[in-house]
């Protein structure tokens, strides 16, 4: 739009009522959804254990999770950063990556992490300590640097996509995303302001040389000045009623455009169902779609996961932290961590069908219920997912045991019997039944 002044007023129409980029991405970034189960294994100890748990909670991951799901698809590779405060507690401190810079090691790892605060303070954080800066480049005074010395930078990297695709802040991974949302945010804006402008007449002013200066010809809304004389005037009146379906549709369009750049159906977003959206078929189709664009994301996750962790527990062994004595060190915390993410909405179709061919490749020697466990939590070695299954077995046994010895059921299912209770059953049937044979003998004798 070439007038600045009618650009002015498209632009004080924009709202963020309709957004394009905050739908998609709650949409497909649900890896958190339902949470994740972290725990860490048996052999830690149960101290070590419920410190963790304890830990855990104090970190709010439950609520964090989702969002840093949310940066690092949409936005590139963020850094979850955690926080000793002076009372002892901790806190997990979240940095996106339009505020921060990095020094690599490697591709895989970050040796100096520099962010800007929302105060506009900056802080450097490397393998001996955090040091504060000003907007100058100079350390703040008053402000010394806080030492952590655990030789590395505590900080954990969560991404979704390998570095090799977008350069290692992958910065145009959904740059069409990006695209489609303004475009969308302008159609909006022209569409609110074209129906206000709906219904109003315009006047035409000829011959065009008595006009005085330079003006916009055509305004809907500002005057037309002229210097001829009142016979070189002639007045036309135009209706400008403007329908909002030729904008919608282009909204639509550009909806539909970036839902088929992630395999999504148009219906998820639209929140129609018809033939034009693929209706049922869509609706049907968008669990796979969603599930196989969160499995993209989980393993890169899970990375970042194995990074937070034992630079919790390392930084809080090293402070006043009220379990600073009873956590792990992060060694034995990156070995023993369990981490397992919950689905959004359990197929429970899906999962029966899985089972019937576990149970087919089983008989034929082609898996194991190792296998099972380690194709759902792929970070875990065989010996850990033997451990697992065994200590499930161990628990479920004892289970029915307890329930066995009182001879109570479970769930809606029969009494469990104790061993003692089913042979003294089994007993007093059978002499029951001798008994009758006894009996129909002596009647045939007499």
């Amino acid at each position: 739009m070439s007038d600045p002044l009618s650009a002015d007023a498209v632009v004080r129409w924009a709202n963020v009522s309709r957004n394009l980029l905050r739908q998609i991405v709650r949409t497909v970034a649900i890896a958190y959804a339902r949470g994740a189960v972290r725990d860490l294994a048996a052999a830690v100890g149960e101290p070590a254990a419920a410190a963790f748990s304890s830990v855990l909670a104090e970190s709010k991951m439950g609520a964090v999770g989702p969002l840093v799901n949310q940066w690092s698809w949409l936005l590139g590779p963020s850094f979850v950063v955690p926080q000793v405060d002076a009372d002892g507690s901790f806190h997990l401190d979240l940095v996106p990556p339009s505020r921060a810079e990095v020094i690599l090691k490697n591709p895989a790892t970050v040796s100096e992490l520099l962010w800007q605060r929302p105060d506009g303070l900056f802080v450097r954080l490397d393998g001996d300590s955090w040091s504060f800066y000003d907007s100058e480049g100079e350390p703040v005074k008053g402000l010394a640097p806080v030492v952590h010395g655990l030789g590395y930078a505590p900080l954990a990297v969560f991404r979704s996509e390998h570095w090799a695709s977008c350069g290692w802040w992958n910065e145009t991974s959904h740059r069409a995303l990006v695209d489609a949302a303004l475009d969308v945010a302008v159609f909006e804006s022209l569409l609110n302001w074209s129906r206000k402008n709906s219904g109003k007449q315009l006047v035409i002013v000829a011959p065009k040389e008595t006009l005085g200066g330079k003006q916009i010809i055509g305004h809907p809304e500002r005057p037309l000045y002229f210097s001829g004389s009142q016979g070189d005037v002639h007045v036309e009146a135009l209706d400008l009623e403007s329908t909002a379906t030729t904008w919608l549709d282009l909204i639509a369009a550009k909806n539909a455009a970036v839902c088929e750049l992630y395999g999504l159906p148009p219906s998820l977003l639209s929140g129609m169902n018809s033939n034009a959206d693929w209706g049922q078929v869509g609706l049907a189709r968008a669990p796979e779609v969603l599930d196989a664009l969160r499995d993209e994301q989980i393993p890169w996750l899970r990375d970042g996961e194995a990074q937070l962790w034992p630079a919790v527990c390392d930084l809080l062994r090293a402070s006043t932290h009220r379990h600073a004595r009873s956590l792990p060190p992060g060694e034995e915390v990156r070995d023993a961590l369990r981490l397992r993410f919950l689905e959004p909405l359990p197929n429970v179709d899906r999962a029966l069908k899985r089972l019937e061919l576990f149970t087919a490749q089983e008989k034929l020697g082609l898996a194991c219920t190792t296998d099972l466990v380690i194709e759902d939590r792929p970070e875990l070695t065989r010996e850990q997912a033997e451990q697992i299954v065994g200590d499930n077995l161990t628990a479920y046994l004892s289970r029915l045991d307890g329930l066995a010895a009182r001879n109570a059921p479970a769930g809606q299912a029969d009494a469990i019997d104790s061993l003692a209770a089913a042979q003294g059953r089994s007993g007093g049937l059978q002499r029951a039944a001798n008994a009758a044979a006894s009996a129909e003998d002596e009647s045939a004798s007499a």
